[in-house]
């Protein structure tokens, strides 16, 4: 108001179960783009999973009044579970933190054979079909652990990651979106254990 005017406006991001992605220079990229202007590349340091967006320039002439604020960026999900949480600060007063939440599926596929015996070494791929689509999942393995976190889709099976189960006869899979009455996955067996043969039924999955 008049007699308490706004003087500055910030934005604060802070983010846990993910990583900014930063640029070569060590700064993070935002696409800012306030009311119907053009979108622009912002640069910002980030400092303990946080990071701070000056808007005050934009308060000039008050030619922005009431328009909305957009803040795009890009994030690696490093967790299952990542938060979100945004604060702004106009100088008087400080906005109550708003927090998204997004979780990121995971699946564990257990191959067992005669009297349940847990079976290692089978090798699988992740398909996931949508619609028309079959898509196979490409993932990074973490070490010591028949534990993959899917990174990408591709079209071409040959290109898809090879999963084995350990010696409990598991294999672990993360980072999986909700599967809807149009999306679902399958492990598909691609390489039996010695003396077994291959199980030609897809194993599906869907929560």
């Amino acid at each position: 108001n008049d007699a308490n005017p706004i003087t500055t406006f910030e934005v604060t991001d802070t983010i846990t179960g993910a990583e900014y992605v930063k640029n070569d220079a060590g700064k993070l990229v935002l696409k800012v783009t306030v009311g119907t202007g053009a979108e622009t590349d912002v640069q910002v340091d980030v400092n303990n999973n946080s990071f701070t967006l000056d808007l005050t320039s934009y308060l000039a002439k008050n030619d922005h009044a009431n328009q909305s604020v957009v803040i795009k960026y890009s994030a690696k999900v490093t967790g299952t579970v990542v938060n979100n949480t945004v604060q702004w600060d106009d100088g008087n007063n400080k906005s109550e933190s708003a927090t998204d939440t997004l979780y990121t599926g995971t699946v564990t596929l257990t191959k067992t054979g005669e009297n349940s015996a847990k079976l290692e070494k089978a090798e699988f791929v992740l398909v996931r079909k949508e619609k028309d689509t079959t898509k196979y999942a490409v993932a990074a393995k973490t070490e010591d652990k028949a534990e993959y976190t899917v990174r990408s889709w591709v079209a071409d099976q040959k290109v898809a990651t090879t999963m084995i189960t350990d010696a409990n006869g598991n294999i672990v899979v993360k980072g999986l979106d909700d599967s809807t009455d149009e999306m679902t996955y399958e492990f598909k067996e691609t390489k039996a254990p010695d003396g077994y043969s291959i199980n030609a039924t897809n194993a599906e999955v869907k929560w």
